[in-house]
């Protein structure tokens, strides 16, 4: 098609009143992005005579579809295919504009009709592999893909979807290796530069990123901005003010970078200073790095500063944090008191529990800059620079928030052993910090201190009653068979969120498995059941209770449909429900439904011996 906006000029000089020329130059240009010569060949084009077929309405869809007006765009392919309903084509940009609508099961019928009716166009069968990856159907799309590289071996596009591809269907090799057949060609191809850039980082090959972005620089358009982020995100702060200042753009956005590595680098009031280079700095995201590093060269935060962040209701937690930083310079018990507005600054963080010595130390003249710093750069994500900061807090002060917010940027690094040693001390230094027991909890779970991590979730509940705190207490408390204490917690939950199913049908199964308080058990999974009708886990346990209670034949009916909602992929419902065939004498069910029992239960499962003891008394 693009050979036509060099070609179609040179025919019609020879043939003017070729109104089939016009059309194709209309529909080349639309095709490229350049819209206004294909409204000026569009218009040539009506003023001709008129042509039959599906040509003018290809051209008149392209520019629709290309000015963003996909309604119009579908009125017009649809007339290009009742013109000629064997014109490849006209189904390959139906196909485009339906996956640009959502639609892709329709997008996927169109390209598979083009790809029949013309099978040696790569382009096709591309359309067809990437619609197909969209629709995470691997198979699929590779079949199609490797077609379109088959008629087409250096075609980029397809060559990095393919990829993709094979990355998707955990084959990181070969997903490199068919992306950098692309990118080692030479082609003008951001694309595939850009995913294997992702690739590179993705498995921490950062010297290699870095090499690539050098190597590609003329066909990466950001190739500096490139550099420069992924140097600021490896925390080699004087190698990205170099490469920063390559860039003679003045753009925010470089103001904005370079003056992050200036500050990462060490002079936080020259990164302040450097904010100015760049015009039209209103963006939330801008003025939110100005307030972050007026506060780390002691400055308060600017009222442009608070006046734009206050557009972004995401970045508003964050910027009252920094101005909380500020205030504790002067009144840290108001400071203890305001941060709660900071609440949610990332998800999960809540500032119940911390002190106003913990802010005092913070803000301190030595402090504060590290501080200030280690919030942005968590914020931005350069972990290894967040995790420097805080570690250089540490060093100098016993600060809670710097251990949270460190052990915070150990997980993102993957560090887990070390966020757990850097946040230990708080679990009985800081019982009241909420979000910091809640850490605790998680990692402790992680790590399978169970009990440990049971007493965590009991002292964040006994500050802030979450929710998923009380839920996971009712289920580790469960598993370490402290049922009081699983008994309380889901009690609570239930009278928090009362209109909540689970908390009714897990406080049931506490009784359930232990076989007592069935007619309350049996009240709570009617609950349940009313709450959330046709639950699978739901009706487990209300067929279980039957079967215990002696209602075998009413028993049946629930434990067959739970296991039917659940595709026979849940154990305990499969052993159940087994138990109660057995129990009616249906021998080859029972048998049928431990054998796929034993295809899916995880080791260690709690019912391995019963399913093997009535295994033994059936046969």
């Amino acid at each position: 098609m693009l050979c036509w906006r060099a070609l179609a000029p040179e025919l019609r000089r020879y043939a003017p009143s070729d109104t089939r020329s016009v059309w194709l130059h209309a529909l080349a240009l639309a095709a490229s992005g350049e819209l206004p010569g294909a409204r000026a060949a569009q218009a040539e084009g009506e003023e001709g005579e008129a042509l039959a077929g599906p040509l003018p309405h290809l051209a008149n869809a392209m520019l629709a579809f290309r000015s963003g007006d996909l309604r119009a765009a579908q009125r017009f392919v649809q007339n290009a295919v009742r013109a000629n309903p064997d014109y490849a084509y006209s189904h390959n940009l139906k196909g485009m504009i339906e996956a640009d609508l959502g639609d892709r099961a329709a997008a996927e019928r169109s390209f598979v009709r083009a790809a029949d009716l013309s099978r040696t166009s790569a382009l096709f069968h591309r359309n067809l592999g990437v619609v197909r990856f969209q629709s995470e159907r691997f198979q699929g799309a590779a079949d199609a893909l490797d077609t379109a590289l088959q008629i087409a071996p250096d075609d980029c596009l397809a060559l990095t979807v393919r990829a993709q591809v094979f990355a998707a269907t955990e084959r990181p090799d070969q997903a490199e290796a068919m992306v950098r057949r692309c990118v080692d060609s030479g082609a003008d191809a951001p694309i595939a530069v850009s995913y294997l850039l992702e690739l590179l980082v993705g498995q921490d090959r950062f010297d290699e990123a870095l090499s690539v972005i050098d190597q590609t620089a003329e066909t990466l358009p950001t190739a500096t901005a490139l550099k420069g982020e992924l140097l600021l995100t490896l925390n080699r702060a004087d190698e990205a003010v170099a490469a920063l200042a390559q860039d003679t753009a003045r753009t925010p956005e470089t103001a904005l970078r370079r003056a992050m590595a200036l500050a990462m680098a060490g002079d936080a009031a020259q990164g302040l200073e450097a904010l100015t280079e760049g015009q039209g700095t209103a963006s939330p995201s801008y003025a939110l790095v100005q307030a972050a590093l007026s506060v780390a060269t002691g400055a308060p935060v600017p009222e442009a500063a608070r006046a734009a962040v206050s557009a972004d209701a995401g970045l508003v937690a964050p910027l009252m944090w920094f101005e909380t930083l500020h205030m504790a310079s002067e009144d840290a018990a108001a400071a203890a008191e305001a941060a709660r507005r900071a609440d949610g600054l990332l998800p999960g963080v809540l500032f119940a529990g911390v002190s106003a010595d913990d802010w005092q130390a913070l803000s301190a003249p030595d402090i504060r800059p590290h501080a200030a710093l280690g919030m942005l750069w968590l914020l931005r994500e350069y972990d290894r620079a967040a995790q420097a900061e805080f570690d250089r807090i540490l060093a100098q002060a016993p600060s809670l928030q710097a251990r949270y917010f460190g052990a915070l940027a150990d997980i993102r690094l993957g560090d887990i052993a070390q966020a757990s040693t850097r946040l230990a001390p708080l679990s009985a230094a800081a019982p009241a910090f909420y979000s910091a027991q809640m850490l605790l909890g998680e990692l402790n779970l992680n790590l399978g201190a169970t009990a440990v991590a049971l007493e965590n979730y009991r002292a964040a509940v006994r500050v802030v009653e979450d929710g998923g705190a009380l839920m996971k207490i009712g289920l580790i408390a469960d598993a370490l068979n402290e049922v009081d204490v699983a008994e309380d917690a889901l009690r609570r939950f239930i009278d928090l969120y009362p209109d909540v199913f689970i908390g009714y049908n897990q406080l049931a199964w506490l009784f359930v498995q232990r076989e007592v308080r069935l007619d309350e058990a049996l009240r709570l999974t009617e609950r349940a059941n009313e709450l959330k009708p046709g639950n699978g886990s739901v009706l487990d346990n209300l067929g279980w209770i039957l079967h215990l209670q002696g209602d075998t034949e009413a028993a049946v009916e629930y434990l067959r449909e739970a296991n039917r909602l659940t595709n026979s992929a849940n154990p305990d419902i499969l052993y159940h429900l087994a138990v109660v065939e057995a129990a009616l004498g249906q021998t080859e069910r029972s048998l049928a439904l431990l054998d796929t029992f034993d295809r899916v239960v995880p080791d260690g499962h709690n019912a391995i011996q019963a399913a093997l003891a009535l295994r033994s008394d059936i046969q």
